[in-house]
């Protein structure tokens, strides 16, 4: 894995790692929890914003440093990331047109519980510890996180997390419907890696076409007038040809179309 950036803040570092078609991005400031100050977080949007435009990208794992994923936003500079600096960043995740994984191990509290919702996949060890803990500091978790919360694990559970403040374990957090996958605490990286590969390997014309229908069903809009849109593509039927041929072949596909960046 070779490392293609490292931008280093007054509380921390965003490391960002690309090997093939994945891309891993690592908060790091283990003496804090991998914390978030506005430097991290400005760097994290940055970071997606490039990814994005890096076609040969099909994925993004997040995760945490050491033994931890993150403690949320630096409590020190509450009053700055809280806001803009904190959504900026979860909204770059939820835009970024592959598929982003989060990587949970240890602490995922109040921010880092944004950012995981955040992304398409969390994968958890089994000694992973959630909580969104607003409700225990007398501050808001912003509308953007709460609606993403709601959207990705309902009412009830949202609720639970919001107005309880209390820390959930990993089996609890499944059960809400907070993680996809809780695999034992030595299997994580196996199994994120492993994600990451899967999806390289499939049609970014299908999983991104599929992702934005997904996203247009949870957040209102007309997944048909997205599916229309995505047909209509003048390269649309190049993955569906080379899948066939190599389904009949008996081969492994090598699909070809690459998103667009605009």
């Amino acid at each position: 894995m070779a490392a293609v950036d490292q931008v280093a803040s007054p509380g921390g570092t965003i490391n960002v790692a690309v090997s093939g078609r994945i891309a891993t991005i690592t908060l790091t400031d283990p003496s804090r929890r991998n914390a978030l100050n506005r430097e991290m977080l400005e760097v994290l949007s940055r970071e997606f914003a490039r990814l994005s435009a890096d076609v040969s990208v099909a994925a993004v794992v997040i995760t945490g440093a050491g033994d931890q994923f993150s403690a949320g936003l630096d409590i020190r500079t509450l009053d700055e990331t809280l806001g803009s600096p904190f959504t900026d960043a979860i909204a770059s995740v939820a835009r970024f047109p592959g598929v982003t994984i989060a990587s949970i191990r240890g602490m995922c509290i109040g921010g880092g519980v944004g950012l995981a919702a955040a992304c398409d996949l969390r994968i958890a060890s089994q000694d992973a510890v959630f909580g969104v803990t607003p409700a225990q500091l007398g501050v808001l978790y912003p509308a953007q996180a709460t609606q993403a919360l709601v959207a990705l694990i309902g009412v009830g559970a949202t609720k639970r997390l919001l107005l309880t403040g209390e820390l959930v374990d990993s089996l609890t957090a499944s059960n809400l419907g907070l993680t996809t996958e809780v695999v034992p605490d030595h299997s994580l990286e196996q199994r994120v890696a492993q994600l990451g590969e899967t999806i390289a390997s499939r049609s970014d014309y299908s999983v991104a076409g599929s992702k934005k229908m997904i996203d247009a069903i949870v957040w209102g809009a007309d997944p048909e007038e997205v599916e229309r849109q995505w047909r209509q593509q003048p390269a649309a039927p190049v993955d569906g040809d080379i899948g066939r041929q190599a389904f009949a072949a008996k081969t492994r596909p090598s699909f070809r179309w690459r998103r667009t960046v605009r």
